[in-house]
């Protein structure tokens, strides 16, 4: 339960009655008992966390702004799908990409709170595009500018990128989650809307190979630089077709080049020289997967994409068995369920300078009420 002062709930319970009115509700439409909303919006204390958030969900605002009597508008998300014609989406799952999506933007909230930067995405740093179609390999070329476009943004034109999961949650302001998901053939997510942006993982075991980072990526394509066309869009990716719809060609592209940049390939291996042993294609994949943190299938496509490699090696070499792998690349993500790495660091961050109540962080955190904090077990 959040605490607050009698000013606060002045302020919070005027900017309610102001943002009620506006949008013509009545107090029993949102969502907590009448008289509750009645007492709050006439400066009265009883509110609970949980019966704010209920509010500023009926309110569709930020439900952390509304705690400060701050009305920033949050529109609630809707689905729309890329890959497929069809509607191959499981309903079930919708409700998870609302909550990741609310995720997001409480991280934003807490963001601006602590004093971090909201990241490339909230900054507009990079601007989302169409895909390009005017030529058969047209998506693939642009998804490799794209990945140059956002290295260079980063300051790193060559050179391999550490931990995925904290470049996409620390530097561009997109938070990434580890959901269980019932969409068949679903292996990650990407959600956003104007305002926000999250990746979802589905849990599986990452054993040899960093798939992870290859999956973080991928999604970060679609995050930073797919057309938001109404609502939140979401893009289902199916593995093993090479047949897939623009969006995700372009996606496939931009991942293998942000992981394994040409410009660093050349510095590792010297320039493309089309390499057609057997063995040394083999060695020169291994040695580039091992030194960017790639899967084995991503860096042998991409090097027979560039010319490193003949091209009539490629399907060979992706139905060979990948030898383990000399480093690992491990990938700091959170537990199935559990919040954002990125999000439960500022919340520790803003309770500790004063922004928070526990109630607060129970709530952002997804706690029981009388659980204790996760920095006092």
């Amino acid at each position: 339960m959040g605490v607050y002062n009698d000013y606060m709930f002045k302020e919070i319970g005027t900017a309610i009655a102001a943002e009620r009115a506006r949008q013509g509700l009545r107090v029993g439409d949102l969502g907590v008992d009448p008289t509750i909303v009645e007492a709050i919006e006439g400066g009265r204390p009883g509110l609970t966390t949980t019966q704010l958030d209920k509010i500023a969900n009926a309110l569709q605002v930020d439900p952390i702004a509304l705690r400060s009597g701050d009305i920033q508008a949050r529109p609630q998300p809707s689905v729309f799908l890329r890959h497929r014609g069809m509607q191959d989406f499981a309903e079930a799952d919708a409700p998870v990409l609302d909550a990741a999506l609310e995720h997001a933007r409480a991280r934003n909230t807490l963001a601006k709170l602590t004093g971090d930067g909201l990241g490339i995405f909230s900054s507009q740093e990079l601007q989302p595009r169409g895909v390009a179609a005017d030529a058969t390999n047209a998506p693939a070329r642009q998804g490799y500018q794209l990945a140059r476009e956002l290295r260079h943004t980063l300051g790193n034109d060559a050179d391999a990128l550490a931990d995925l999961r904290e470049l996409a949650e620390a530097t561009c302001g997109i938070t990434v989650l580890v959901r269980r998901l019932t969409t068949i053939g679903s292996s990650a997510f990407a959600v956003k809307a104007q305002d926000a942006a999250a990746i979802l993982l589905a849990p599986i075991m990452y054993l040899r190979e960093p798939i992870a980072r290859v999956w973080i990526a991928h999604e970060l394509c679609h995050a930073l630089f797919d057309v938001d066309a109404g609502g939140v869009h979401v893009v289902v990716d199916f593995d093993g077709d090479r047949h897939v719809h623009d969006a995700e060609r372009r996606a496939r592209a931009f991942a293998a080049e942000l992981l394994l940049p040409e410009a660093g390939l050349r510095k590792l291996i010297g320039p493309p020289a089309e390499v057609s042993g057997e063995t040394a294609a083999r060695n020169l994949v291994a040695m580039a997967r091992d030194h960017f943190g790639s899967t084995w299938q991503v860096a042998s496509n991409h090097l027979c994409n560039l010319g490193f490699i003949a091209m009539n090696l490629r399907d060979w070499l992706e139905r060979q068995p990948p030898p383990a792998m000399s480093r690992a690349w491990a990938t700091s993500l959170p537990t199935m369920g559990a919040p954002s790495v990125h999000v439960a660091a500022l919340t520790r961050r803003a309770y500790d300078a004063g922004h928070l109540t526990d109630g607060e962080v129970r709530a952002l955190l997804d706690l029981d009420m009388l659980a204790p904090l996760p920095w006092e077990r």
